[in-house]
């Protein structure tokens, strides 16, 4: 805006020059902090839009997730084999520990991968529990007799490792009490005896001596895929976002 003063004296004139030029040097110092101000803008804007890397954001989810998958993994373990009395070893209770924590890290990459995959949490949520419902009743303690296509299908399920490996170190070589009255010819009819009949009854008996180690380094392999497959899952979240 330029402001022009009238003035009846000689030197009416040139401060009305003055004062245009003073307006001209104030526009123009506006027009250049305004021009700063939305470079600012457009650069946060921008720098927010990127936001983080998949790998990013993938690396920082786990290293927050897994302290405490190892806490509630020692948590159980500790229980089943101490306060239960299942298994008192040392060796016992750290391979617990280990599968119970293996089982979680593939629960906590199962769900990442289900809510990268369907963008509506509650449907996500749902598939997730059915997927997961289906894996434990094919751990094969609860369905003990299973047709060819689902056992052959079950082999990929780390679950099915899981349950072999927790249910050997819980059960094989145990002792049971059985009660004066529910011997009968020298045969307790109350129930199992020992461990190694509970073992033989879910057909999860120990045959080879190296057994346990071969489903431990299967069940250690499983969950790597499972992470794999979790970041696989987060950039085709990010790639899909990328295309809308």
């Amino acid at each position: 805006m330029f402001y022009r003063e009238y003035l009846d004296d000689s030197g009416g004139a040139d401060m009305a020059v003055e004062v245009e030029e003073r307006g001209a040097a104030d526009d123009e110092n506006n027009l250049v902090r305004s021009s700063e101000a939305e470079t600012v803008v457009g650069s946060s804007i921008s720098s927010a839009q990127r936001g983080y890397s998949p790998k990013a954001f993938f690396l920082c989810y786990f290293l927050l997730s897994v302290p405490f998958i190892a806490i509630a993994a020692v948590g159980v373990g500790v229980f089943l084999g101490v306060f239960v009395g299942l298994n008192h070893s040392t060796e016992g209770v750290i391979t617990l520990i280990y599968v119970v924590f293996l089982e979680l890290l593939i629960g906590e990459c199962i769900g990442v991968a289900f809510c990268s995959f369907f963008f509506h949490i509650g449907f996500s949520v749902n598939t997730m529990s059915a997927f997961l419902s289906a894996l434990c009743l094919g751990s094969g303690l609860v369905s003990l007799h299973m047709s060819g296509l689902f056992n052959a299908l079950n082999y990929l399920s780390p679950f099915k490792y899981a349950a072999w490996v927790s249910i050997n170190v819980a059960f094989k070589n145990q002792q049971f009490d059985c009660a004066p009255n529910a011997w009968v010819n020298g045969t307790c009819v109350a129930g199992f005896t020992d461990g190694n009949q509970v073992l033989e009854a879910f057909n999860m008996t120990d045959a080879q001596e190296g057994d346990m180690t071969a489903h431990l380094w299967v069940l250690t392999a499983l969950s790597a895929c499972f992470v794999a497959m979790a970041y696989l899952a987060v950039l085709f979240r990010v790639g899909t976002l990328k295309a809308l």
